[in-house]
Formats: structure tokens, C-alpha cells, sequence
């Protein structure tokens, strides 16, 4: 009985959800070939691209953007804290 129903799931599943994963697959082959490509053709503009990356990476500055999500966590909090008390002011009145 219990092996039925799994049985029946994955059948439902695989029908359901097959078409999309194959789909997905395409477009993702079809996107590696193109980085492909532009190895093969541009190696000198990929290198660089890797460049600009590794840097992005190791200039990260970590307390500005802590600083930066303390700010708007603070002043979302002091919004939402204005905001209720509105609202529990004009429920009372």
C-alpha cells in the first residue's frame, strides 16, 4: 500500500516537474557554451573580469557595511514602532 502511493508521488512528480528540469538543463549547456566561447575568443577581457572581481572581493569593507545595515535595521525599527503607535492610538480613540 505505502509503496503504491510513493510509487504514484514520484510518477506524479517526475510527469510534473521533468519538462522544467529538462528545460533548465538546455538553457544552462547553452550557457556554458558561451563562456565557452568566450574564453576561446577573449581570454585577455575574461582575465580581466576575474581581475575586477578578485578585487570587489578582497576590498570588502565589512564594518561599513555593517554600519549600513545597523542604519536602516534602526530606522526600520523606529518605523515600524511609530507606525504601531498610530495605529494602537487610533484603535483606543
Amino acid at each position: 500500500m505505502f509503496d503504491e502511493i510513493t510509487e504514484k508521488l514520484l510518477k506524479s512528480t517526475t510527469t510534473l516537474y521533468m519538462p522544467k528540469l529538462e528545460e533548465l538543463a538546455k538553457v544552462r549547456a547553452s550557457e556554458l557554451a558561451i563562456i565557452k566561447d568566450k574564453v576561446r575568443t577573449s581570454p585577455e577581457e575574461v582575465e580581466a573580469w576575474f581581475d575586477g572581481e578578485i578585487r570587489k572581493v578582497t576590498n570588502v569593507d565589512a564594518k561599513g557595511l555593517i554600519e549600513k545595515i545597523k542604519k536602516v535595521y534602526t530606522s526600520s525599527y523606529k518605523a515600524t514602532l511609530i507606525i504601531l503607535s498610530f495605529y494602537s492610538l487610533l484603535s483606543f480613540s
